[in-house]
C-alpha cells in the first residue's frame, strides 16, 4: 500500500464500515466460556476490538500487518482500562504461524484481502473445535445490479458474491452458519462521512504525487458508487460454528 493509502487510514475511526452495536450483535450469537481466547484478524486501530474488549472477559489477540495501527490500538486500550484484554502482534493474516487455537475468531472488512473462501479454510486451523468465527464480507444484497455497479466491482473486488453463495462457501469450508445479517446503511453512512473529510483535507495540500492523486480517486470513486448503487451491496456479518478439527 501507498503512503498516502496508510495516511488517510491512520486518520478513520475505522478502517471499514461498521459500529459497535453491530460488533456486539454479532457477538451476542456466540456462546463463549467464561475467559475466551479470541483473535481479531486484520484488526486496524482496533475499534471493534475495544468492544469485544468490553464485552469478554478473556484476552483478545490483536493482528495487523501495519506497526502505527497496532500502537494506536494500544494507547486507546490502555486510555480505556482494557489494555490487559488485549495484546497486539504485528504479522500478516496469510502467515499467522500461531501455535494455540481460539475460542473465537474474528474478521471486521479484512477477509477479503486473503479472499472469502481461502481465509475460512486457513483460519480453521487456528480455531477450537465447537469454536466461533465472526466476520463481514461485502456481499451483493439485492438482485440484478446495474452495469455499471457489476464494472465497479469488477474492478474493486471481482471475487464479490451474493449471500446464498458465501452460505455455500461457509458450509463447504466445514462451518454451521448460526446467523448472518446486513451491515445496516448508517455503517457505511458514517464511515464515508469521515473517509471525505480527510480526503478533502488532503486535496486542500499542494498534492503534486501522481500516485496519491490516484488513491484519493479511488477513494473519490467508491464513495459516489455506494451513493449511486448502495442499495444493491453491502456489509454482512457471518457468524459461524466449527463443527470439526
Amino acid at each position: 500500500m501507498n503512503r498516502i493509502f496508510y495516511e488517510i487510514f491512520e486518520q478513520m475511526p475505522r478502517q471499514g464500515p461498521g459500529k459497535s452495536e453491530y460488533t456486539k450483535r454479532a457477538l451476542s450469537f456466540c456462546q463463549l466460556p467464561p475467559k475466551p481466547q479470541i483473535l481479531d484478524i486484520g484488526c486496524g486501530t482496533g475499534a471493534q476490538t475495544l468492544s469485544l474488549a468490553e464485552s469478554t472477559d478473556g484476552l483478545i489477540t490483536a493482528v495487523d500487518n501495519h506497526g502505527p495501527f497496532l500502537k494506536e490500538l494500544s494507547e486507546k486500550a490502555k486510555a480505556l482500562g482494557l489494555d490487559s484484554k488485549i495484546q497486539v502482534l504485528h504479522g500478516d493474516m496469510n502467515r499467522l504461524g500461531l501455535k494455540q487455537k481460539f475460542d473465537l475468531i474474528w474478521s471486521e472488512g479484512s477477509i477479503f484481502v486473503m479472499g472469502f473462501e481461502k481465509g475460512l479454510r486457513e483460519w480453521k486451523k487456528f480455531l477450537k473445535p465447537d469454536g466461533f468465527m465472526a466476520l463481514t464480507e461485502v456481499a451483493w444484497i439485492k438482485d440484478n445490479p446495474p452495469t455499471e455497479a457489476l464494472s465497479f466491482w469488477e474492478q474493486e473486488y471481482p471475487a464479490i458474491k451474493d449471500i446464498s453463495s458465501n452460505r455455500d462457501i461457509i458450509r463447504s469450508a466445514g462451518y454451521s452458519l448460526i446467523q448472518d445479517f446486513i451491515m445496516p446503511k448508517d455503517a457505511w453512512d458514517d464511515f464515508y462521512s469521515a473517509l471525505k473529510i480527510i480526503i478533502h483535507k488532503i486535496k486542500s495540500k499542494d498534492l503534486k504525487n501522481q500516485q496519491a492523486l490516484n488513491t484519493i480517486g479511488m477513494f473519490e470513486r467508491e464513495v459516489k458508487a455506494y451513493q449511486r448503487f448502495g442499495e444493491f451491496y453491502g456489509y454482512v456479518f457471518f457468524i459461524l460454528l466449527n463443527y470439526g478439527s
